[in-house]
C-alpha cells in the first residue's frame, strides 16, 4: 500500500453551478434521459440569476425544479460560490433518491 503524504494532497473545489451540471449529467446517464428537465422560469426566483453562467443555466434550472438543489439565504443561488461538503452530500443524496437508488 502506498501512502500519499498530506503535503502533496490536492484539494479540488467545485462551484455550485458546476455541481448542478454534474448532477444533471449524472441524472441523464442513470435515467437514460437527455437531460434533467427545467425551464428558465425556475431561475427567476434567484436574485443573482444573471450571474449563472450560460453553460450551466439549464442544469441549474433542472436541478432546482427536481428539488435536488436549493437556493441560498436572501433568494440567491450563489453560482460561483464553492459548494461545501454538506451541500454536495445533500445534493448527491437527493439525486440518489430522485433516481430511486435510495429511499
Amino acid at each position: 500500500m502506498h501512502i500519499i503524504p498530506a503535503a502533496t494532497w490536492v484539494v479540488f473545489r467545485i462551484t455550485r453551478e458546476q455541481m448542478a451540471v454534474m448532477i444533471a449529467r449524472s441524472f441523464a446517464f442513470v435515467s437514460g434521459k437527455l437531460n434533467l428537465p427545467g425551464s428558465s422560469q425556475s431561475l427567476a426566483t434567484f436574485a443573482d440569476r444573471e450571474s449563472i453562467s450560460a453553460w450551466a443555466q439549464s442544469a441549474v434550472a433542472g436541478s432546482v425544479e427536481a428539488g435536488i438543489i436549493a437556493g441560498m439565504d436572501g433568494g440567491r443561488f450563489e453560482p460561483q460560490q464553492f459548494a461545501t461538503r454538506a451541500q454536495a452530500a445533500t445534493m448527491l443524496k437527493r439525486l440518489l433518491q430522485k433516481v430511486d437508488f435510495i429511499e
